[in-house]
């Protein structure tokens, strides 16, 4: 009976407490709603117009965010094709005929984008002087925040559909100029193998920046810079193979004129007569005396006028 009795208390105890909360909660939401009842309009209306300019200004910032995030994406697309333009037409000479076909088509849609960029102004809302007393003022700010906000999404998508477009352009360039990469890397390993008369340390220099290049490559960098260098060792691999081979040709040049012809120990012929010489004199010829003619057995008259018949 004892601890019924008490038990009770405490029950009774509990439940006016409870009257007691529930009374302070129904005071509470009463002074709320008559506070709220009794509040001034201006006062709610510009606090609804400083939440909205809040909201307004990080709609703002998104779109200004789209627009930098755009701008590095621009830079960084002009800054490859400029590269591109130095570039591309040395390695042309060093690769096949038509390995530029692709990168320059990609180039060229590439650069159409760059030219035309989204015309986006970016706004710039700032609250004029107004009367914080007059609905009249606090309304015409608020339906210029309302104007300002429905025409941000258009703009966030403009700029996003820009970015979004450049960066696939500049994907496809990429990836066509990594084609062009492997093709430099080819020539460079055959022209290192065809110049064997330069030293080894200029066919090395054309190895280590063939490796860099497709380090670059493989890392998702378009490799101009690294083709440039390629480019550059080859020339001067190009340069001492030929001054060596130019050594070389002087050096037989000049032993072949060095040689001499030895001489004949046989006597040179005697010349040719000339025809304005004046003949050689015939030698005299020798004339055989005559037999004596026998003698007459006539008289001396007739052997005196013999000899003198064969003296005449």
């Amino acid at each position: 009976m004892f601890f019924r009795r008490r038990a009770g208390a405490v029950n009774l105890a509990s439940v006016a407490l409870s009257i007691l909360a529930v009374v302070a909660l129904v005071a509470a939401a009463s002074f709320a709603l008559i506070q709220r009842a009794t509040a001034d309009p201006a006062d709610e209306a510009m606090a609804s117009l400083i939440e909205r300019e809040a909201e307004l200004t990080n709609e703002i910032d998104q779109v200004r965010t789209a627009m930098d995030l755009y701008s590095v994406s621009l830079e960084s697309a002009r800054a490859a094709t400029a590269s591109a333009r130095d570039v591309l037409p040395r390695v042309g000479e060093r690769i096949p005929p038509g390995s530029l076909n692709d990168v320059q088509s990609a180039q060229a849609m590439l650069e159409g984008l760059i030219a035309q960029p989204p015309s986006v102004s970016i706004p710039d809302y700032s609250r004029g002087s107004i009367n914080e007393r007059s609905l009249v003022d606090v309304g015409h700010a608020l339906d210029k925040i309302r104007e300002i906000e429905n025409s941000l999404p258009a703009l966030v998508a403009t700029v996003r559909d820009a970015r979004a477009d450049l960066i696939d352009a500049s994907t496809v360039f990429r990836g066509a100029l990594v084609s062009v990469g492997m093709a430099l890397q080819k020539a460079a390993a055959e022209r290192v193998a065809d110049a064997s008369a330069a030293n080894d340390s200029f066919g090395a220099a054309v190895a280590a920046a063939s490796g860099e290049l497709g380090s670059a490559q493989a890392a998702g960098g378009d490799g101009l810079s690294q083709m440039s260098a390629v480019v550059a060792a080859l020339d001067a691999l190009d340069v001492e193979n030929q001054r060596v081979l130019d050594e070389r040709r002087g050096a037989t040049d000049g032993s072949s004129r060095g040689t001499t012809v030895p001489r004949t120990t046989s006597p040179p012929a005697a010349p040719a007569p000339s025809s304005t010489a004046p003949a050689p004199a015939p030698a005299p010829e020798e004339t055989a005396s005559p037999d004596p003619a026998p003698v007459p057995s006539g008289s001396a008259s007739t052997f005196a006028s013999a000899a003198v018949s064969a003296n005449a």
